[in-house]
């Protein structure tokens, strides 16, 4: 494993500071139990309505905010403070959704989270090896984050931090590799189109989008913002056009 620079293992020795002030972990224990003293985490709990001395009317679970009914399940999260509870069903990640009754939780501005995604909120994930990223220098990009050294063509491996490059089926591609693998040929002139360059498409047919390219069959006369007429692979300005050269 590759040592971390200084900054790094700092930042990672906060990170997790941070994640100790927010985690708890779910179990299953009666309301009325008592709790375990001197431990740095206190576990969420499940209890009964009828195990509590509240009123039916004070209780309402905080996902759903339906009523919890006298002798229903309720989990109790300690940062979520002694007035907050859930179904049991309800107890889930904000984001994904998982159920988290009985695992580790964290909560963060009044809602729970599971560790991937409480993790999330706090630092970048790396879209090539989906791991979070402590560094502090890092490339964005396809609307992704990246580790600088992950960020490189999905073809070549070639980093491309500072480069151009091309996104193709959400991958990067350096430019040659883009030319190689996804160029287009000009009907007219038989190049590659290069990626960024302007073309003109019609079904399976592509030109440079320029005169010297995309112009009548015949005469010559360019389409550039003009219409056409496509006959067996050819383009014409007109209908005499295309009977001068077909006929």
């Amino acid at each position: 494993m590759q040592l971390l620079v200084s900054y790094c293992a700092t930042t990672v020795i906060e990170f997790f500071h941070s994640k100790d002030q927010a985690v708890g972990i779910g179990e299953v224990e009666e309301i009325n139990k008592p709790k375990s003293e001197g431990g740095v985490q206190t576990p969420a709990s499940v209890a009964t309505q009828s195990q509590t001395s509240d009123s039916k009317s004070k209780w309402k679970c905080k996902r759903c905010q339906e009523p919890m009914a006298g002798g229903d399940v309720a989990v109790f999260a300690e940062r979520a403070g002694p007035e907050t509870c859930w179904h049991p069903a309800c107890f889930r990640c904000k984001t994904c959704n998982e159920l988290l009754v009985d695992l580790i939780y964290f909560y963060k501005d009044n809602e729970i989270f599971c560790g991937r995604h409480y993790s999330d909120l706090l630092k970048p994930r790396c879209s090539a090896c989906d791991e979070l990223i402590f560094a502090s220098s890092y490339t964005q990009a396809e609307d992704q984050n990246w580790h600088l050294k992950h960020f490189c063509c999905f073809e070549c491996d070639d980093q491309l931090g500072g480069k151009s490059y091309v996104a193709k089926n959400s991958h990067p591609y350096c430019l040659p590799c883009h030319e190689k693998l996804f160029a287009k040929v000009c009907n007219t002139c038989k190049q590659k189109i290069a990626a960024g360059a302007q073309r003109v498409s019609y079904e399976e047919l592509h030109w440079h989008a320029h005169e010297d390219c995309f112009h009548c069959s015949n005469c010559k006369k360019t389409l550039i913002n003009q219409s056409f007429l496509p006959k067996q692979n050819y383009i014409f300005c007109s209908v005499q056009c295309k009977r001068q050269l077909l006929s």
